[in-house]
């Protein structure tokens, strides 16, 4: 599954529907400045984060909250892989991609819209 976000302007991109339970799912992001070129993620660290709707604003917990692997520096190119306990609890999720410089402390955050985990049925 491929993504692609502006890092400098949020976009909404299109995240894959998933069912409790399931892991393994690798996804691509490619991550681009405002004028469509790859953002550079040397020096970069890339998270994705899933955050629950419905919790009261200041106490979210991160479902998710997953290490990317950057797979291309250059061309702005990182992948994530969810692990089942990323999927362990249904429902509708706030989802971002966080990237931080760790030589200059900067915290460049994308939202990325809907994560939708569906209900694994019995």
């Amino acid at each position: 599954m491929k993504a692609t976000i502006t890092i400098e302007g949020d976009t909404t991109i299109s995240l894959p529907n998933i069912v409790e339970g399931d892991y393994g799912y690798n996804i691509q992001f490619n991550v681009k400045q405002n004028n469509s070129d790859a953002f550079d993620l040397t020096d970069y660290t890339v998270t994705f984060k899933a955050s629950k709707y419905g919790q009261c604003s200041g106490t979210e917990v991160n479902q998710i909250d997953s290490a990317c692997t950057v797979t291309s520096s250059l061309a702005g190119i990182a992948t994530c892989t969810l692990l089942s306990s990323d999927t362990e609890t249904y429902g509708r999720y706030k989802a971002e991609l966080e990237c931080t410089n760790t030589s200059e402390a900067i915290v460049l955050t994308a939202s990325l819209g809907d994560l939708i985990i569906l209900e694994q049925n019995p």
